[in-house]
């Protein structure tokens, strides 16, 4: 109930090519088809994919810094708007 109800709440704010995106998605049962190229697709070309790492940042949560590597992951989210805006 509850994936269905936000599914429905972020389809308010998303183009029709996102729609068609994640509707035509094939989903995979086995973890270790994770990597398999047949589940693999191109996304929409109004998308653009960002992939940060936080250095250190497992050895920090495992110390009780959790909220330091949040806040940085937070403001990585933060500048690549700002990028993106400018």
């Amino acid at each position: 109930m509850y994936n269905q109800t936000l599914r429905l709440e972020l389809r308010m704010d998303v183009d029709i090519n996102t729609l068609a995106f994640y509707d035509q998605m094939v989903s995979f049962k086995k973890f270790s088809d994770f990597t398999d190229p047949k589940y693999f697709e191109d996304i929409p070309d109004s998308w653009c994919i960002i992939i940060t790492d936080i250095k250190g940042s497992t050895k920090a949560i495992e110390s009780g810094r959790y909220q330091d590597v949040n806040m940085i992951g937070a403001a990585s989210v933060s500048v690549v708007q700002e990028v993106l805006d400018e």
